[in-house]
């Protein structure tokens, strides 16, 4: 019985500190030309584009970073 409630709490604890992995960043959809608008183009060039931006948040770092001793490292990326 105390195997049982030990691993019921062990269980419920791990579950409380599960991290939630929902982020979905902003999209938006993007058309071109405009409704209405007057597009003039040369032979072979697009009339119409659409699709959608997706916008999300990232880390940026100055220098590399080790993580957990060294086991994971994140490169510094220069943009």
């Amino acid at each position: 019985m105390n195997k049982l409630n030990l691993a019921l709490c062990l269980f419920f604890l791990t579950a409380c500190a599960a991290p939630k992995f929902n982020y979905t960043g902003k999209a938006e959809n993007l058309s071109w030309p405009s409704i209405g608008e007057t597009n003039t183009v040369g032979i072979g060039e697009n009339m119409l584009n659409q699709g959608y931006a997706l916008q999300m948040d990232a880390l940026s770092f100055d220098s590399l970073q080790k993580i957990a001793g060294g086991a994971y490292k994140i490169p510094l990326v220069n943009m």
